[in-house]
């Protein structure tokens, strides 16, 4: 009988404080879903973090992760070590706030062919904006980008984000604004740029009932050559989107 299954194993602590918690999550992975390994396994290290000092909110996260791929016969053996990190700072003013949040996911160096740098991605239920990684956007309308080469889909990989924001509540209305800069962390090899470009947004959510709400919003992208893929002559436009959305959540 060949072993061809995958065994995960998951060990978390927490620590609570008056201001917030402190956690730390180790995950093991042993891969044998494919007969010609001899070994391929993963492991990663998540610290994270929330804290609240007054009308300050901060909470990070960070994920190292390593392994291993070693063939039976022939084909190249890799080795994995990639890194990602996600920071995100909110301030209240009485009514309003401000904020910002950062997050960075190593990508693969393309000169290195017996190592993987990729980090893990930021998953697809973080939407840091409107069209860049956005979890609808990709659902429903495919990647960004993906006529010539480059494209992003509804996690971010390979990418360092920093973004800006402000917004208010009055009553059952939130308004929110944000400015976005995106690059990738490594050029895939024969790309003409690394930069994703400047994305613009802002939105309204109305709360109608406690598990029902209406969201409208607008996001424009101003188109980094990244899109280009590896066609330095290609004409590629600024894109922008409008959001009209109802939601239920039971």
């Amino acid at each position: 009988v060949t072993d061809q299954d995958t065994d995960y194993y998951y060990l978390g602590a927490i620590y609570k404080t008056d201001w917030g918690q402190v956690g730390l999550l180790d995950g093991y992975a042993r891969i044998a879903s494919d007969p010609s390994l001899k070994t391929y396994w993963k492991n990663s290290l998540v610290p994270y973090f929330k804290a609240t000092f007054g009308d300050l909110y901060l909470e990070g996260e960070a994920n190292v992760t390593w392994g291993e791929k070693e063939h039976d016969g022939s084909g190249t053996n890799m080795d994995y070590k990639g890194y990602n990190a996600y920071l995100y700072a909110k301030y209240n003013l009485g009514g309003a706030y401000i904020g910002g949040q950062f997050g960075w996911v190593s990508g693969n160096d393309p000169a290195t062919n017996d190592e993987d740098e990729s980090g893990a991605s930021g998953g697809a239920d973080w939407d840091p904006c409107l069209i860049l990684w956005n979890y609808n956007l990709h659902k429903w309308m495919g990647n960004m980008g993906t006529v010539v080469g480059g494209g992003t889909g509804s996690a971010m990989s390979n990418a360092m984000l920093i973004q800006a924001f402000t917004g208010t509540t009055m009553d059952k209305l939130t308004v929110r604004g944000s400015l976005t800069y995106a690059k990738a962390d490594e050029k895939p090899a024969g790309y003409v740029d690394d930069d994703y470009g400047l994305e613009f947004d802002i939105e309204g959510i109305y709360k109608i009932y406690d598990n029902l709400s209406y969201q409208v919003g607008f996001g424009y992208l101003w188109t980094g050559d990244y899109y280009k893929g590896n066609d330095s002559n290609a004409d590629i436009d600024d894109n922008y989107l409008v959001v009209n959305k109802l939601t239920l959540k039971f």
